[in-house]
């Protein structure tokens, strides 16, 4: 509809695309035809921005690929352009900056794709979306001319999938693959493992371990510049029959088995058969299996929850507003978040989308939850927030009845748990992790580093500050680390909760916040750090930051998901670069821990310890299984005194004759090299004859003259330890312990020898 034009109300038949029109329009025959509603007043505004406070209210076309473009809630996808020519290695981050720093215009979506050469940017209104192709266009970057322009918005990838089936805004469900089984279908997502033994599960955990640890190994293993001290630890590993990158010990079962989860979220939707339930989805938004299916066949979900459940579904069937859609963005009914303690204290979070409903509508639905649950929960709380902002941690919840919060006991603190606050989600399991990691922390420290006011441990991603506080007693000092202020906050009150005042909490990034905490440390602290990171590991800045603060000893890492994290275990154990400076961390054991019964989820503590020391070239040598040792009939001899000069590293040690020395001239004398002539490389068939320990150079039996080995330098004597030129037929003279050689550093040069005619001198190896 046209910004100018009086505002109408026009009932329409169009076809599977919708136009806007102002008059009745009459169409081909169709399979399928949409009624539109258009009750909208001009706002006077240009372009397709949608202002928050619109009254209007569409119903769009569910079967058009973009057609979600033409509804009254907010997308980027319509404010979206196009750079071509981008740059290589100019990733999310670059662009990110570049938006924000440069051209001073915040981008809401960014995508990069390298292979094409090209970045999609989502803006959230048309005058930035300008701007930026303004500020793009003809901006050289690392030699690379950008090229900006107008993108169409991505395809629905549902309404893709759906074809043209009817006009039912929930009837998705419908079109969705067949189920037969609702419940097992349910089960079978989300607790894969229900049916399977608990013993059997834990054996599949630990092999997968395993079997990580092995691809490790050997990724770590054909890596050029590994550290060597790791080298030599996987090496040796590797000649015992054993590739793995440190020892597994046995994985730790979780107590509680069925009903252990403290945290679940329920879907509010509709059933395969049309029916309001509260409950969880059979299957992924792509897949169209969005139908939800109740939570009773669960065995990881506790009872009290599965009430909660029933008793808000029982609510909703009757409510006058409707259940969420996720397709078309319509109805109310979101979702409900429930967490729950060891005391079966309740906390529930309902989530509803307000849509263009007044204050005073959702006072009336937050009064009628009140009296629903009433005494029935410890804690609730309502939050109400339009479809753009349903993610936005801006917009707190409203608290309807109860503190806001519930507590729960770890060993013997107490934890205030907020409704977005992490805490792990088996809180008997949790025990046992943390005391496993307390296990890892405490490797190799002995009392009296324990009582030293230098021993500091380092909780990185700290959260609300569990495992730093729980650990406070094992350190003199405890920092915890993390970039989520309310996380912070939260941790700060459960230190205050527990009497705890040797945990200091700071939030801010981690490779910056590490080095303001470790700067104010004497470089001989001993500092043990936990971290703690998402399913996806830690960001390659918080490896550097770790790697460059040596008074970080050992490392503590918690993965929740082991297989993600090979790009951070390469990182700790490479070798010293530009990027990351000081020495590696090498693997030294791990052990699995099971949070997650019933799913193929396994957490994994991994301790890493700081390399001190460099190994020695012979432990390098034994340590590679494909270099065999030398015989002693096939290697260097031993001089009298029985030491043997170690070669360099790389360096290889020629296998020598001991039958046939250098061939003596026909005069008896000793042939002069030329000036500038090197001393040839002898061939393997020559040998070096062993001198004694009083001699400087020996005299041969044979009355031949001894050839140096490769890389012996031939050094010039001096005037006063000139060797007498031997007559002919004699051998060569020998010279007092004065006139001894002295040994040339590796790598020197051949010396030049005299023109009068001296013997040349020979290094003693």
């Amino acid at each position: 509809m046209a910004a100018d034009e009086p505002p109408k109300e026009v009932t329409s038949k169009v076809k599977s695309e919708p136009k806007e029109v102002t008059s009745e329009v009459k169409s081909e025959p169709q399979d399928e035809k949409v009624d539109i509603e258009i009750k909208a007043e001009s706002n006077g505004s240009e372009g397709k921005q949608l202002k928050e406070d619109t009254t209007e209210t569409k119903k769009f076309d569910k079967e058009d690929d973009y057609g979600y473009t033409k509804a009254d809630f907010f997308t980027s996808e319509i404010f979206k352009i196009e750079i071509k020519n981008i740059p290589p290695h100019y990733g999310y981050g670059n662009w990110k900056k570049l938006f924000k720093n440069k051209l001073k215009v915040p981008a809401h979506k960014i995508q990069v794709i390298q292979n094409i050469k090209k970045v999609y940017v989502t803006f959230k209104n048309e005058e930035d979306r300008q701007k930026a192709i303004e500020g793009i266009n003809g901006m050289i970057i690392k030699k690379c001319t950008l090229e900006a322009k107008v993108a169409r918005p991505k395809k629905d990838a549902m309404a893709q999938k759906r074809g043209h089936h009817g006009d039912d805004n929930n009837d998705v469900e419908a079109k969705a693959p067949k189920i037969e089984n609702p419940e097992e279908t349910l089960k079978n997502t989300l607790i894969p493992w229900w049916n399977m033994d608990y013993e059997e599960q834990l054996k599949l955990k630990e092999k997968s371990v395993v079997d990580c640890l092995t691809d490790f190994h050997k990724h770590i293993s054909n890596v050029r510049n590994i550290d060597r001290e790791i080298f030599v630890w996987i090496m040796e590993r590797k000649r015992n029959g054993n590739c793995l990158l440190c020892p597994v010990l046995p994985i730790l079962p979780s107590p509680d088995v069925v009903e252990y989860r403290n945290k679940c979220s329920f879907t509010i939707s509709k059933n395969l058969a049309g029916e309001v339930t509260v409950g969880n989805r059979l299957g992924k938004y792509r897949d169209q299996l969005c139908a939800v299916e109740s939570p009773a066949a669960l065995k990881h979900v506790p009872q009290p929850m599965k009430d909660v459940c029933k008793l808000l579904q029982d609510l909703v069937a009757i409510s006058k507003y409707s259940v969420y859609n996720r397709h078309s963005h319509e109805g109310y009914w979101q979702e409900i978040v429930l967490r729950s303690n060891r005391e079966n204290h309740m906390l529930a979070l309902i989530n509803f989308c307000r849509q263009d409903l007044s204050d005073e509508a959702v006072g009336e639905v937050k009064e009628e939850l009140k009296k629903h649950f009433d005494g029935k929960l410890h804690t609730l709380l309502f939050s109400a927030t339009k479809v753009r902002d349903r993610q936005s941690d801006d917009i707190p919840p409203s608290l309807i009845a109860g503190e806001g919060c519930i507590y729960e006991k770890l060993f013997d603190f107490n934890f205030r748990i907020s409704p977005k606050a992490f805490f792990q989600c088996n809180t008997g399991a949790a025990e046992v992790l943390y005391r496993t990691i307390e296990e890892m922390a405490n490797h190799n420290r002995d009392t009296a580093t324990r009582d030293s006011s230098d021993d500091i441990l380092l909780d990185i991603c700290c959260g609300t500050g569990t495992i730093a506080i729980c650990m406070s007693k094992s350190f003199n000092k405890v920092y915890g680390v993390d970039m989520c202020a309310p996380g912070i906050e939260d941790a700060k009150l459960n230190a205050k909760l527990n009497g705890v005042t040797n945990v200091e909490f700071r939030v801010g990034k981690a490779e910056d916040t590490i080095y303001g905490i470790l700067k104010s440390l004497p470089p001989h602290a001993n500092v043990v750090a936990v971290v703690d990171p998402p399913r996806n590991g830690l960001h390659p800045k918080v490896i550097a930051a770790i790697r460059g603060r040596q008074q970080i000893k050992s490392l503590v890492y918690v993965s929740c998901s082991i297989t993600q994290t090979k790009a951070n275990v390469n990182d700790l154990t490479r070798n010293a670069s530009k990027k990351l400076n000081g020495p590696a961390f090498k693997p030294i054991k791990c052990r699995p821990v099971d949070l997650f019964p019933h799913t193929k989820h396994v957490e994994v503590v991994t301790l890493y310890e700081r390399i001190t020391t460099q190994p020695s070239v012979e432990e390098v040598k034994n340590a590679n299984t494909e270099v065999e040792k030398p015989s002693t009939e096939e290697g260097v001899e031993k001089p009298s005194n029985g030491e043997v000069e170690k070669p360099s590293t790389g360096d290889a040690v020629e296998k020598p004759s001991t039958e046939e020395g250098v061939e003596k001239p026909s005069n008896g004398e000793v042939e002069k090299p030329s000036t500038g002539d090197a001393v040839e490389k002898p061939s393997t068939e020559e040998g070096v004859e062993k001198p004694s320990t009083e001699e400087g150079v020996g005299k041969p039996s044979n009355g031949e003259v001894e050839k140096p080995s490769t890389g012996d330098a031939v050094e010039k004597p001096s005037t006063e330890e000139a060797v007498e030129k031997p007559s002919t037929g004699e051998g060569v003279e020998k010279p007092s312990t004065e006139e001894a050689v002295e040994k040339p550093s590796t790598g020197e040069g051949v010396e030049k020898p005299s023109t009068e005619g001296v013997e040349d001198k020979m290094e003693v190896d």
